[in-house]
């Protein structure tokens, strides 16, 4: 008979102490959703789902679900903000490009009426038949004949890209001060279409406020609507 018990079965049947580490996927949720760059909104988002399930499926081996929570409204809140300043930037594109899409199509036309609604005042007197054919004839000779602007995000901003040293001459030769770029293409290529500006008003966009437009390509050349002024 067993009077005394063994002390080598005393905790037989007593629970296992777990460690509990935090999800390594939760903190990366947290970390994605914070910085706020392009993509990394969606990450965070991917990452904190991942995070949750795992932690669901891990037996109280995982914790971290409160930063799982968080890194998921963070990076939900990133991916939203850089949605809506996409869609206004597209819309903003959509409506520059109107406006430089009527210059360009006045301007080849001849069409000196047309060509002013988008230039500023003291550009006017400057604009002529002669300005208009000597700046399509150039730019012909070199590039083919003017077809519009690269259509999608991704197109639009892989012609910057392909542009690169055509806008490294651009700022060497300081012609994007009051000035921006934009990716055009051409029948035999493309190149940068520089638009110098005055002040812009609010809302208006470019219309009445375009001082000259030239083109420039990657090997530095540049071809001007307009005689520059200093």
């Amino acid at each position: 008979m067993i009077t005394q018990a063994d002390d080598r079965f005393a905790d037989f049947g007593a629970p296992l102490s777990v460690r509990v580490r935090t999800s390594v996927m939760a903190i990366l949720s947290m970390v994605f959703g914070i910085i706020c760059v392009p993509g990394f909104g969606l990450v965070g988002l991917i990452l904190g789902i991942g995070a949750i399930v795992g932690i669901n499926s891990s037996r109280g081996r995982l914790g971290g679900t409160g930063l799982a929570v968080a890194g998921i409204a963070f990076s939900l809140l990133a991916c939203i903000v850089w949605v809506g300043m996409g869609l206004g930037l597209m819309q903003a594109k959509k409506v520059i490009e109107q406006d430089l899409e009527h210059l360009m199509t006045s301007v080849y036309a001849v069409d000196l009426d047309a060509a002013r609604t988008v230039l500023d005042e003291p550009s006017h007197a400057l604009l002529t038949e002669e300005a208009c054919k000597t700046f399509t004839a150039a730019i012909d000779a070199r590039l083919g004949r003017w077809t519009g602007f690269p259509q999608g995000f991704w197109k639009f901003f892989g012609g910057f890209g392909a542009l690169n040293e055509a806008n490294k001459h651009a700022e060497r030769l300081g012609l994007l001060t009051d000035a921006t770029a934009w990716p055009a293409e051409f029948e035999r290529g493309n190149a940068l279409l520089i638009v110098h500006f005055t002040t812009l008003t609010p809302g208006k966009w470019l219309k009445g406020h375009v001082r000259n437009i030239g083109v420039i390509t990657n090997d530095g050349q540049v071809d001007w609507l307009l005689p520059r002024t200093p």
